[in-house]
């Protein structure tokens, strides 16, 4: 059975509260909730209450960008059986990371314009974002 963790969620208003919040490339390290709404941040700071969102105590826990895996192996295509595109990017979004690049170490090889367009597509509405890295020769033969 597939699982549905990366898949788009219809959450409308998520309200993180109590985290520490980290930010190094905009020098921010403070304690502070974050309003998400329809998939954007709406505020950072104490919001208090906010009626229709989705509260999640986040004390104890940093809050911080996501993460980009560069170099990432998922399976798929060809041996699905130890890892999907789907599988793949689920325990990448557990890990933190919003993005990944995949690697075209696969069988067959993502060697191809079709290859690419196919991981494009079949990741299109994970939460986390799936960047296909074609091999620069066929069959990856160098």
């Amino acid at each position: 059975m597939k699982s549905k963790g990366t898949r788009i969620r219809q959450a409308k208003s998520v309200l993180l509260t109590g985290g520490q919040l980290l930010d190094p490339s905009a020098g921010l390290k403070a304690g502070a909730d974050v309003w998400i709404q329809d998939g954007m941040i709406r505020k950072i700071g104490k919001t208090g209450r906010v009626d229709s969102a989705e509260a999640v105590d986040c004390a104890g826990k940093i809050i911080v960008p996501g993460f980009m895996d560069l170099h990432a192996h998922f399976r798929d295509p060809g041996q699905e059986e130890k890892e999907t595109l789907e599988s793949g990017s689920n325990a990448a979004m557990y890990g933190g990371f919003t993005e990944v690049c995949v690697m075209p170490n696969t069988l067959p090889a993502v060697d191809n314009r079709a290859a690419v367009e196919s991981i494009i597509e079949r990741s299109r509405d994970f939460l986390v974002a799936v960047h296909p890295v074609a091999a620069i020769t066929l069959d990856r033969r160098g």
